[in-house]
Order: C-alpha cells, then sequence, then structure tokens
C-alpha cells in the first residue's frame, strides 16, 4: 500500500502543477469548450504521468523526491522487521493510510448521500411531457420532472429538475439552458472529477478545477440559451 499513496502523492502533485498552468495561461480565456476540454484532460494527464518511466539522465526533481519517499517507505519496513515487533505495530505509513482510507470513505459516503437526496427529491415531483412546454427539438429520453416548491432548476444526466414557478414564468429560457447541459454531457464531466477527488480528497486542486469546471458548465449553457434568441440581459 505504500507504494499507491506514492502513486496518488505524486498523482496529486503532477494536477495541482497542471492546473496551476492552467490558471496562468487559459483561465481568463472566454473560448469556453477548449477550457472545458482542457479541463477534463488536467485528472488524466494527472494519473497517467506518473507512470512514465524516464531516462536516468532525464529524471526531475520531482521524481528524485518521490523516489525518496519510496524509499523512505521501504526502510522503514525493513527496520520494523529487524526489530522485535508488539502484538499492534502502528507506524507512520499505516497512520497514512488510515488517514487516506477515513478521507476516501467520507467522499463516499458524501457522494452517496447526494445520490439519494436527488432520488427522495424526485420522489416529490411530477413527471411531465418536455413537449408541452417547448417545441425545441431534443434527443429522445429526456425527463422533465417538476416540484410544487420553490427550487433552482438543474440538470443530471438525462433529468430535468424544475420548479412550477420556474417553468410558468419563463419556461422557454429555462430549459434552453437545461437542455444545453444534457447535449453537451455535462453531468459526465462531473462523473470523471468526482471519480477524482474520491482518490485525490485530500488536494485542493481538484476541489478548484472541479468549481471551474462548473462555471465553465454554467457559461457553456447560458451561450446556447442566448444563441436561441434569448434576451441576453
Amino acid at each position: 500500500m505504500g507504494v499507491f499513496l506514492v502513486y496518488i502523492l505524486k498523482s496529486a502533485f503532477c494536477l495541482a502543477l497542471l492546473y496551476s498552468f492552467y490558471r496562468l495561461l487559459m483561465s481568463e480565456e472566454t473560448f469556453h469548450r477548449s477550457n472545458r476540454i482542457a479541463l477534463l484532460i488536467l485528472p488524466v494527464m494527472s494519473f497517467a504521468l506518473p507512470l512514465i518511466t524516464f531516462d536516468e539522465g532525464l529524471i526531475v526533481e520531482v521524481e528524485v523526491m518521490a523516489m525518496n519517499a519510496e524509499s523512505a517507505v521501504a526502510i522503514n519496513a525493513a527496520d520494523a522487521n529487524m526489530v522485535s515487533k508488539p502484538l499492534l505495530d502502528f507506524g507512520w505509513e499505516h497512520a497514512m493510510l488510515l488517514l487516506y482510507i477515513i478521507g476516501f470513505l467520507a467522499c463516499v459516503c458524501y457522494h452517496a448521500v447526494s445520490y439519494i437526496r436527488l432520488g427522495m427529491l424526485l420522489r416529490k415531483t411530477h413527471q411531465e411531457p418536455l413537449s408541452d412546454y417547448t417545441a425545441e427539438r431534443h434527443k429522445a429520453g429526456i425527463k422533465l420532472y417538476v416540484h410544487e416548491e420553490e427550487l433552482s432548476p438543474f440538470s443530471w444526466l438525462n433529468c430535468i429538475v424544475v420548479s412550477r414557478r420556474s417553468i410558468e414564468e419563463s419556461a422557454r429560457e429555462v430549459l434552453r439552458h437545461e437542455l444545453a447541459h444534457i447535449e453537451h454531457r455535462h453531468s459526465w464531466d462531473l462523473l470523471l472529477v468526482d471519480a477524482c477527488t474520491l482518490l485525490q480528497w485530500f488536494n485542493p486542486a481538484v476541489w478548484l478545477l472541479k468549481r471551474e469546471l462548473r462555471t465553465l458548465h454554467e457559461y457553456e449553457a447560458d451561450e446556447a440559451v442566448i444563441k436561441g434568441g434569448a434576451d441576453t440581459k
């Protein structure tokens, strides 16, 4: 497990570094689709880069630090085997592993509760035909759920959830916005980043990346509404 923890730390460092470059070079750009693609590539690269083996002459300082960490784990384990162990041997590497597992399970519980709350919310809604509120063409399988109480419209996968008041006051704009989220597969983006947050829950960069991605999703959806003829203001 020591090797696994070192790999996770390597990937977290890579993601933090890559995200810093993104913020420096691309965060002010208004090419929302390009920025979104870049953000989705960063987690994939962060997990792939630690697996790349460099020639001896090309080893960078980051790799040296990682090797030192691996050596420290191996030396600690060797020293522990050379001395008589108590019945419960709990070293620093075990403490790190335990802390990592606790954080991982906490994130799993957080996401599980979110999905349970979503399911409970959907049970309080009424499913209605999307064609009753918009003549716009959309792909088959999209479901519209209307809630009688006040809530902010949102979409997840192929489901749109809106309040009765929102759909009565501005059905065209609200539904165009949420349809854009579905058409651009924004939920799948978040699923990918959520998987990364489970493994790197301790890394601030992954949470900042997720927030940035959600903001880009809103920009993309708003852009679709404006292109559809809605008043910009």
